[in-house]
């Protein structure tokens, strides 16, 4: 699946011509948690496959990792469709293991993976909290942990977690649990950005608005369009919107960025 989002060009100054930027990542590995489904994690998981790169779609629905995987192989690509749970540690790190073993190495790492369930603080049950801590934040430290020893082994890695602008500034819609775990990660980007980075692995942040996915399938018309409303560029995010910074994120032209996070939300929050 091409996606022009993702393709980066430039001009020489003495030419007129005008040639595709080398990405520095043919023949890299990805693994992206949350990969199965109609979301981020698919989105990115078919464009690394259009970059060159072998991929490991994982998901706690079998079926959608499964199913991303044969898009990606079907693309001509290289993909491994695991079930997993991030919440998990053991399975976590079976999957990294299936995928070194599967392709050799593991050289970047999306956390796409996320849940989020909608309610008031007076709402909120103690079972939410611990699913959004559990699936938000703790598997996005778990697939770090279990990513880093292969990535410090050869001293290179990208790592690009998916948070949230709702970890950034709160949200009235989407409930305090989900920015408070959203927020965790940015926290946990900053602190690994520092640890991992004499080994040469940058570890970075995105975080999305709301994102044209079953994700807001609970979200009111009225509130559909308050967040239309509120963005300048007058609609919601695509998944596709992501493939364009996180490319970058995990690639060599951008080695020199890290510990960041880059806000994609067509300029809600200026800052």
């Amino acid at each position: 699946m091409q996606s022009r989002r993702r393709r980066q060009w430039i001009t020489h100054p003495e030419s007129s011509e005008v040639e595709r930027m080398d990405l520095g990542i043919v023949g890299k590995v990805a693994l992206i948690t949350g990969g199965g489904g109609g979301g981020v994690g698919r989105a990115v998981s078919l464009a690394f496959a259009g970059e060159g790169l072998a991929v490991a779609v994982v998901d706690r629905a079998e079926e959608a990792a499964l199913k991303v995987a044969e898009e990606v192989m079907a693309a001509g690509g290289q993909a491994l469709g695991l079930k997993v749970d991030v919440g998990s540690w053991e399975q976590v790190a079976a999957a990294v293991q299936q995928t070194v073993h599967r392709f050799g190495g593991l050289d970047i790492l999306v956390n796409a993976a996320g849940i989020r369930a909608v309610a008031t603080l007076e709402d909120t049950t103690h079972e939410m909290f611990d699913l959004h801590v559990d699936v938000n934040l703790r598997g996005t430290f778990y697939s770090c942990k279990a990513a880093a020893p292969f990535m410090r082994e050869k001293r290179w890695g990208r790592i690009v977690n998916i948070s949230s602008a709702a970890g950034r500034r709160g949200h009235p819609f989407t409930g305090s649990t989900y920015a408070a775990a959203k927020a965790g990660v940015l926290g946990l980007t900053k602190s690994l950005a520092r640890e991992l980075a004499p080994h040469r692995i940058t570890v970075n942040a995105i975080a999305p608005a709301t994102i044209n996915t079953p994700f807001i399938d609970a979200f009111t018309p009225e509130q559909r369009e308050a967040v239309r409303r509120s963005t300048p560029l007058g609609r919601l995010a695509e998944p596709e919107d992501m493939v364009g910074p996180v490319l970058r994120l995990a690639s060599e032209p951008g080695s020199f960025i890290t510990g960041q996070t880059i806000t994609v939300d067509g300029g809600q929050l200026m800052m």
